[in-house]
């Protein structure tokens, strides 16, 4: 048992045919929207409790960015499986998705650029 907690790989082998196994009880879109919105509760989650448990009550815009980018994946997803029933409703939920998804990467890859600049400038 001690092996299969130290190695991720098998862990998450095991969830995802667990989940996979759900897929003749629940439509795997369903299960991928499930699991995807759990994951954007989780962040908001966190992001709550570094607020209310952190000294300095800072909300940290990495978690709020993470969340975002989850749900940008969660509603394109959502506009995949909408495709066949709404094209046009689809089309501007996955276009919408993508340009959120990408101005948040550009903005979380441009705070990261900004604080390795800062800390070349401490270390001179």
């Amino acid at each position: 048992m001690k092996y299969t907690t130290n190695n991720s790989n098998i862990v998450i082998f095991f969830i995802t045919a667990i989940l996979f196994s759900l897929s003749y009880i629940i439509n795997i879109a369903n299960i991928i929207i499930y699991t995807l919105s759990f994951l954007i509760l989780m962040e908001v989650i966190r992001t709550i409790y570094e607020y209310i448990f952190n000294e300095e009550h800072k909300i940290n815009l990495k978690y709020v960015m993470d969340g975002g980018v989850l749900f940008g994946i969660r509603e394109l997803f959502v506009g995949w499986v909408m495709i066949k029933t709404d094209p046009v409703t689809a089309i501007l939920i996955m276009t919408i998705s993508l340009i959120t998804i990408g101005a948040l990467i550009f903005y979380r890859y441009k705070i990261v650029i900004h604080k390795l600049s800062i800390i070349k400038k401490e270390e001179e």
